[in-house]
C-alpha cells in the first residue's frame, strides 16, 4: 500500500534556450506518482533529454520543480542528487575498478552519514548484480565491460541508492531485446515495491504501451499530450507528431502495439 506522504514530482513552467533556440517553452509535466513509470515520448529533438536534465537541475532554466513540499533547487547538492537521482543515456567514461567496488562507491554517493557495514555493502553489492543477472561481473573491471554491460551496472547503481525519483534518459539504448524486457520488468516491480517515482525517456512505443503507467508527449518543445499511452498514443496524435499513418491495437495476448501503414 501506498504510504499517505509519499511524494510526487512536479515541473512546472519549465523553459530551457540555447542562445536563440527555445528547446522547451514553459512546460508543465506531471505530478508523477511515487509507485508509477512514466515515460517520455516525442521524435528526435522534441526536448525529451532537456526536460529531463531540467528537472534533474543540470540545466540552467526557468523551472519550478517540486519534490512532495520541497523545492529541489532549494536543497543541498548531496541531498537533491540522493532524492531525485538522474541515469544519462550517455555514461561517464568507465572507471578503473571492479564492478563490485563501483556498486559499493554508488551506495555511498550523497549520503552524508554512511551507517551500513563492509558486509552491508557487499551484501547490497551482489543483491544488485543478482537481480540484474550480472552477477559474473562483480570482479570485472568496468573498462572492459561491453556499452550493454556498463548500461545494467548503471542501472543497478542507481537503485541501489534507493532515491525518491528516479529519471533515465533512455536506459534500454544500449540493451538487447532479451535485457530491455527484463530491465523493464524489473523496474516495474521495484517502483510499485518501493513505491519509486520513476520518470524514462523512450522512443520504442510498443514497451511505453505495455509497461508504463503513463506518459508525456512532447513535440516542437511543448507537452502534446500527457495520460495512459492507449488514449494518447492515438491515430491523430502519431500522425502530427511521428508523422505516420498508425493505430494501436491490441493482440490476442492482451498486448498493445503500434501498427504502422505508412508515411504521413
Amino acid at each position: 500500500m501506498l504510504p499517505p506522504d509519499a511524494p510526487s514530482l512536479l515541473a512546472r513552467h519549465v523553459t530551457v534556450r540555447f542562445g536563440r533556440h527555445t528547446v522547451l517553452q514553459d512546460v508543465t509535466a506531471g505530478p508523477f506518482q511515487p509507485g508509477k513509470i512514466c515515460a517520455l515520448l516525442g521524435p528526435n529533438g522534441s526536448g525529451k533529454s532537456t526536460l529531463m536534465r531540467a528537472m534533474a537541475g543540470l540545466l540552467p532554466c526557468s523551472a519550478t520543480v517540486t519534490l512532495g513540499q520541497d523545492a529541489l533547487s532549494a536543497l543541498p547538492l548531496a541531498q537533491r542528487t540522493q532524492r531525485c537521482l538522474y541515469l544519462p543515456q550517455a555514461l561517464p567514461a568507465p572507471v578503473d575498478l571492479p564492478v563490485l567496488e563501483a556498486l559499493i562507491a554508488a551506495r555511498h554517493t550523497g549520503r552524508l552519514h554512511p551507517s551500513h557495514t563492509q558486509e552491508d555493502d557487499i551484501e547490497s553489492a551482489l543483491h544488485w548484480l543478482e537481480k540484474f543477472t550480472i552477477r559474473d561481473l562483480a570482479l570485472k573491471n568496468m573498462s572492459a565491460l561491453s556499452g550493454g554491460q556498463r548500461q545494467l551496472v548503471g542501472l543497478a547503481q542507481a537503485l541501489s541508492r534507493q532515491p525518491d525519483a528516479l529519471l533515465l534518459d533512455e536506459p534500454l539504448s544500449a540493451l538487447d531485446l532479451h535485457h530491455q524486457f527484463a530491465v523493464m520488468a524489473l523496474l516495474r516491480r521495484e517502483t510499485i515495491a518501493h513505491h519509486l517515482i520513476t520518470v524514462l525517456v523512450l522512443h520504442d512505443l510498443n514497451a511505453a504501451l505495455n509497461m508504463t503507467d503513463h506518459v508525456v508527449v512532447l513535440h516542437n518543445g511543448v507537452v502534446k499530450a500527457s495520460g495512459a499511452p492507449t488514449c494518447v498514443l492515438t491515430p491523430a496524435l502519431l500522425r502530427e507528431v511521428y508523422r505516420v499513418h498508425a493505430r494501436v491495437e491490441q493482440g490476442a495476448d492482451g498486448r498493445h502495439f503500434v501498427s504502422v501503414d505508412g508515411i504521413a
